[in-house]
């Protein structure tokens, strides 16, 4: 489990102690579509330290990822009913990524992360796992979009004809940020940026 400590030397912050689990770690990435969840294979990841540091996670190359994970079909069933269950009772919308320990001999899982928004670059989880249920980026946006105006009851309208001639949907892509993904951002908005077409959005992108 979780404990709270204090640093000893003279330092009054809190801080956040896990034990550690040995075991191979992973992420699933869930997407909702026609009010029904569609959750991917898990993306196996192996990393080189004892710790999934951030400069493993993000420099591409620094770790080898594996989807679908390299593990039997009846963990990857218990991790994907494991998902199911956590999605249940936190009733998350639209799209959400897990990550987990499959703890070492055994066919006991751990959540260690729940993420409301995965990132969007190119190389991410979210894409990777996506193209394995043969949903390309486009189309993984455009449900993204779809889902969040339908519960706004704003049917979406890609293209409409308006006196012979095409309109486009406006769109604005916000990306930046102060916190320590900046980078993640900026790199995860440009690529959504890209993958929508000219010709469906009249795109704006916000910096902030």
């Amino acid at each position: 489990g979780f404990e709270y400590a204090k640093f000893i030397n003279g330092c009054k912050q809190d801080v956040l102690i896990q034990e550690y689990i040995e075991g191979k770690e992973f992420s699933v990435v869930a997407l909702e579509q026609n009010d029904e969840w569609i959750i991917f294979d898990p993306t196996e990841i192996e990393f080189n330290k004892t710790f999934f540091t951030y400069e493993e996670k993000y420099l591409p190359g620094a770790i080898s990822k594996y989807t679908p994970a390299r593990f039997s079909s009846k963990i990857i069933s218990l991790i994907k009913e494991t998902i199911k269950k956590i999605i249940t009772f936190i009733e998350p919308q639209d799209i959400i990524r897990i990550d987990g320990i499959l703890q070492a001999n055994t066919e006991i899982i751990y959540i260690i992360d729940v993420n409301s928004f995965p990132g969007t670059a190119p190389n991410s989880f979210t894409f990777i796992q996506a193209a394995q249920e043969g949903i390309t980026p486009a189309n993984f946006i455009n449900t993204l979009l779809k889902n969040s105006l339908e519960k706004k009851n704003t049917p979406l309208k890609i293209i409409k004809k308006e006196e012979g001639q095409q309109k486009k949907l406006k769109i604005g892509i916000m990306l930046g940020g102060i916190s320590n993904e900046k980078e993640i951002s900026l790199e995860s908005g440009r690529n959504v940026f890209y993958k929508l077409p000219e010709s469906m959005y009249d795109k704006t992108v916000l910096f902030f």
